[in-house]
């Protein structure tokens, strides 16, 4: 009947929806499962990302203390090497000043030997030329006939001597003591006549020529005619005053130059001379005589050398010698003293290349470590800008992910709101279905 089929109708109608709704409760069940999912990865994430940051976060604290005890060795090591620096600056300058002086002190060491050099070769033409004279004053080269025959006859009992042997002039007065006594000089002192007897029969019986000899012990001493007075003379004085007698001679010497002045020049010597009213010799240091009788003698010196002038010649170059013995002991101990200051200076030199050495090394070390602790130190604020850029992303990555769960949440809420309005659909179509059955059945 039509109202059957209208209930079946109504029935299969009814059926459909609920069909219809168990599909779409399936659906969301399904949805709802994929979103429980989601949402258990999201605490997954978020249990990971807060334990990435977590540890992201302990690395920093760690690499922050880690830096934090590498301020002091930093700087420690920074001064260190400033010092380092600063010690080898001043070794280098202190080693500049050391070979500075070491070279000032070669140059005057090496002037100083030339100097050295120069004063011995002086010393062996003066040591040549005194040995040279004295060996002629040896052999009594200076002598004449029987006078040198008699001196090179050693040992002879009563010979004393020449008078040149007992008088020493000053300085400058040799030629004009020469003059005056010219031969007299080499009259032999005996001690009697007896020795003069003695040694004139020696010099016959061997042909040695003849000489004058004076007998110390005997010889009576001239006396002049004017008394000598040297004080009236204006511009002279006595040549005795000018010479050194021996003891035991000054008799003879003064008979022999008792009357004898020593003037300034020729023309003072001639003045003299005629104020003194003769009787008396003048003579000048050049030799120029004018004798008691007023006869001059005088001109350009002779060839060779007296006695008297040889042997101040000798004492002359004996006192150069001497002279410059002792400028050599001096300067060999100047020589010896700036050898000592240059091998002090090369030891310094020698302890400074040492001491700059070790300071390069030093500083060479210094700048490795520091280097070493500054790439260390590098690393570490590396280290903590990576953790610091990984919290940065976990945070991010952590605020997205609690947002996508709360969006996930609040989808399930409202998931579970749609499951339970369609379940009560649902109940109600069956409800509704099981009623129309029941009419199905009746009609």
């Amino acid at each position: 009947s039509r109202e059957l089929e209208t209930v079946s109708s109504e029935l299969r109608a009814k059926e459909d929806g609920q069909r219809a709704l168990k599909a779409e409760s399936f659906k969301i069940s399904s949805r709802f499962s994929d979103i429980r999912n989601a949402i258990s990865n999201c605490l997954r994430d978020e249990e990971f990302l807060r334990a990435r940051e977590a540890k992201a976060k302990t690395e920093i604290d760690a690499a922050d203390k880690a830096l934090a005890t590498k301020e002091e060795p930093l700087r420690a090591l920074r001064e260190n090497l400033n010092g380092a620096g600063g010690r080898k600056e001043a070794l280098q300058a202190e080693l500049a000043g050391v070979r500075q002086t070491l070279e000032a002190l070669e140059k005057d060491r090496s002037e100083k030997a030339r100097e050295v050099s120069r004063t011995k070769d002086e010393y062996s033409k003066a040591s040549a030329m005194l040995a040279t004279l004295e060996g002629m004053e040896k052999n009594f080269e200076s002598l004449k006939g029987g006078a040198k025959a008699i001196m090179q006859r050693q040992g002879t009992p009563g010979i004393f001597g020449l008078i040149a042997d007992c008088i020493e002039t000053n300085p400058g007065f040799e030629r004009a003591v020469e003059t005056v006594l010219s031969d007299k000089l080499q009259y032999v002192l005996v001690e009697s006549h007896r020795e003069g007897v003695d040694a004139i029969e020696y010099l016959k019986a061997r042909g040695a020529g003849r000489a004058s000899f004076v007998p110390v012990n005997e010889a009576r001493p001239a006396v002049s005619p004017v008394p000598a007075q040297a004080g009236a003379l204006p511009g002279v004085r006595e040549l005795v005053r000018e010479i050194r007698i021996e003891e035991g001679y000054d008799s003879i010497v003064t008979c022999l130059l008792g009357d004898v002045f020593i003037a300034d020049n020729l023309e003072t010597a001639l003045a003299a001379w005629k104020e003194s009213g003769g009787y008396r010799t003048f003579v000048t240091a050049e030799g120029e005589i004018i004798d008691g009788q007023g006869v001059m003698t005088g001109g350009s010196a002779v060839s060779g050398t007296g006695i008297l002038q040889r042997r101040g010649e000798i004492k002359k170059i004996r006192a150069n010698a001497e002279t410059l013995a002792r400028q050599i002991s001096g300067l060999e101990q100047e020589l010896k003293s700036l050898d000592e200051k240059i091998l002090s200076e090369k030891t310094s030199i020698d302890g400074l290349r040492d001491r700059l050495h070790k300071s390069e090394i030093e500083k060479v070390n210094l700048s490795s470590e520091l280097k070493r602790q500054e790439d260390e130190t590098e690393r570490l604020r590396r280290t903590r800008d990576s953790f610091t850029a990984d919290i940065a992303d976990a945070e991010k990555k952590l605020y997205e992910t609690v947002n996508k769960k709360a969006a996930l949440s609040q989808e399930r809420e409202g998931l579970e709101g749609s499951i339970a309005g369609i379940d009560a659909n649902i109940a109600a179509i069956a409800e509704e279905a099981g009623l129309l059955n029941r009419k199905k059945e009746e009609i």
